[in-house]
């Protein structure tokens, strides 16, 4: 009797340790932050683009790509900003005092991209697992109902996919 109550002792209090150290992951993964400001540069980087271009008005393709992937990313990571979650009209006025329906746009466009071309989904993944190498995100997307999105991974605190909004579960990244 005593032997197994040790055994469930340690047992528990092996769990308990384990249990502790997924918490304190989840909070450093729930506290993390980003700027906006940083991903606007992390798109710029990729596509070869000042955020002043990004920013600006012009309708030079490189630049339009770059500001709809910062723009998508900016709403996708929303509640890691510093700012605080951001609008999307607050999002419009990042990039140069532009209208929510320019938000919106952006976001069906990059989704359109994502959805037609391998190559830039492979983009968006890479532009995703980028920021959350940034955040410390380590937990995968399982898409439900078939979600063709598939981005490597999501934001803890959303519930459906920032594309195609189908609902998500999540997984520890192996």
């Amino acid at each position: 009797m005593n032997e197994s109550l040790n055994a469930a002792i340690t047992t528990l209090t092996v769990f308990y340790g384990q249990v502790n150290e997924i918490n304190a992951q989840l909070e450093r993964e729930l506290d993390a932050k980003i700027k906006p400001e940083t991903i606007i540069e992390i798109c710029g980087e990729f596509f070869e683009s000042s955020p002043a271009q990004i920013k600006s008005a012009t309708r030079q393709r490189p630049h339009v790509n770059a500001r709809q992937y910062a723009i998508t990313l900016i709403k996708k990571y929303n509640d890691y900003l510093t700012t605080g979650p951001l609008s999307l009209k607050q999002i419009g006025r990042i990039f140069g005092g532009r209208d929510h329906s320019t938000v919106i746009h952006a976001r069906t466009q990059v989704q359109a991209l994502v959805d037609t071309y391998d190559h830039e989904k492979t983009i968006w993944n890479a532009l995703c697992a980028l920021l959350d190498l940034r955040l410390g995100i380590s937990y995968n997307q399982l898409p439900v109902e078939n979600c063709k999105c598939t981005s490597p991974s999501m934001n803890l605190k959303e519930t459906a996919c920032h594309l195609c909004e189908k609902p998500v579960q999540f997984k520890p990244a192996q």
